[in-house]
């Protein structure tokens, strides 16, 4: 794993066109890399997925490389971004696979029993999207580690069999009630 301070020039509006141009170009190339791997191998969430949406931001897909027209306030702009998602964890592989890992790890400690898949599994049908925004995290997290994603399923279907979105705090009383 390529470390930061090899791109580190110090504080970035101290530093000169020309270092900021080839540390960026340097940094750029690295980080593009690192994007790809992440790509391939489906880890597309966290650090990826907010560095992908600040270079959407600006109409690009990935980092400029080419910087040679790029104007002071690009460069500093983009060496901010470099930095931060290259001193990243998650910005490469075996950093995302390791946080995955410890992130296993914990819920067994706190009293998951299922297996690293299931775990997941659980947290990516639970803990994102509009489930994630409309309940509190931390209680939707413990009823996957006591196995009792069944009440979510419960409080978010209608008698009906269709899903809509209730408040938090039925979720809540729902889980408290269960427990």
């Amino acid at each position: 794993m390529i470390k930061w301070n090899k791109y580190d020039i110090g504080e970035v509006n101290k530093a000169s066109i020309s270092e900021l141009r080839a540390v960026v170009r340097k940094a750029a190339k690295v980080a593009n890399q690192r994007l790809r791997e992440l790509e391939k191998t489906g880890y597309t969430k966290g650090v990826y997925k907010r560095t992908i949406n600040n270079l959407k931001s600006t109409g690009k897909t990935r980092f400029r490389e080419g910087v040679k027209t790029a104007s002071l306030s690009e460069l500093r702009s983009q060496y901010v971004w470099l930095r931060d998602f290259l001193q990243a964890k998650t910005s490469t592989v075996r950093g995302y696979k390791a946080a995955d890992r410890k992130r296993y790890e914990t819920a067994v400690e706190r009293g998951f029993t299922g297996t690293q898949d299931e775990f997941e599994l659980l947290s990516e049908k639970y803990l994102q999207g509009e489930l994630e925004k409309r309940y509190d995290s931390n209680t939707i997290y413990s009823m996957i580690l006591e196995g009792k994603t069944d009440i979510i399923d419960e409080v978010i279907t209608d008698d009906d069999g269709i899903r809509r979105a209730r408040t938090e705090g039925e979720l809540l009383l729902a889980f408290i009630n269960r427990r």
